[in-house]
This record gives structure tokens, C-alpha cells and sequence, in this order.
């Protein structure tokens, strides 16, 4: 049973598409909303560190799962809560 992992041909084309999203949003936002160079590159930054460096929000790769757990509280009958998770 093997594993499925991204190649490093297909991490390199990931990274690229990466880079050239934060070029997009770094041009977009010195044009559009008329930041300095600067203030568009920490723009950037941020975005990457947000979106792309959070475990949370990375795509999985293949073979792999993800799932969130969640408690949800009633009313019961008596007017006192359960937890059902």
C-alpha cells in the first residue's frame, strides 16, 4: 500500500502558483487602491501568513482527510442542557 504525496515537480508548480497570486494582489493593490510599494508588499505578507502558512486552511493532500469536531447544547424537557457530540 503506497503513500500519495505531491511530487516536487507538483510542489514547485504550487509555489508558483502561490507567487504569482501575491504578485496579482501586490499590482491590484498599488493600482486599485493606490498603496505604496511597500504597504502592498506587507499586504502580501500578511495575506501568505493568514492563508497559506495556517495548517488549518492548507489543502490536504491525496489520501489524506480532514474534520472538524463540534459539541452542541439543547434544552432539555426539565429546562437543564445536554451536550451531544
Amino acid at each position: 500500500m503506497g503513500h500519495n504525496t505531491l511530487t516536487s515537480r507538483e510542489m514547485q508548480v504550487e509555489r508558483l502558483k502561490i507567487k504569482q497570486i501575491g504578485q496579482q494582489l501586490r499590482n491590484l493593490s498599488m493600482k486599485g487602491a493606490g498603496l505604496s510599494a511597500w504597504e502592498a508588499e506587507e499586504l502580501v505578507r500578511i495575506t501568505e501568513e493568514l492563508f497559506f502558512r495556517d495548517s488549518d486552511l492548507k489543502q490536504i493532500l491525496p489520501g489524506q482527510m480532514k474534520y472538524s469536531c463540534v459539541t452542541v447544547s439543547r434544552p432539555t424537557v426539565h429546562g437543564t442542557e445536554t451536550s451531544r457530540t
